[in-house]
């Protein structure tokens, strides 16, 4: 997944990005603000090991973790903070399954 920081436009792929970090993309924005083309850089939304997870990704991920009957966590050794608590706050969840690739 690819945003622009100018008018938040996110693009939803089906190619593998080539960037991780928050790092640009090398691609424009192609949104239309006010009849014109945004053109603003796009950047990768993949966190690496020290990215804190941004608003509003934030806000809602902890909000849908409590409301959860099940936390599935794929592929993690449930090191990459804060996503470790998100699974364990699920107050509701009554199943928690961890998947190891």
């Amino acid at each position: 997944m690819e945003e622009c920081p100018k008018c938040k436009k996110r693009y939803y792929r089906d190619f593998q990005i080539g960037s991780v970090g928050y790092q640009k993309t090398q691609r424009n924005c192609i949104q239309k603000v006010g009849g014109l083309k945004c053109r603003g850089k796009l950047h990768d939304v993949l966190l690496d090991w020290d990215d804190v997870l941004p608003e509003p990704d934030y806000s809602k991920a902890e909000e849908e973790s409590t409301k959860s009957d099940l936390a599935i966590c794929m592929g993690t050794s449930l090191q990459m903070r804060p996503s470790t608590s998100f699974a364990l706050r699920a107050q509701h969840a009554k199943k928690l399954s961890l998947i190891h690739i």
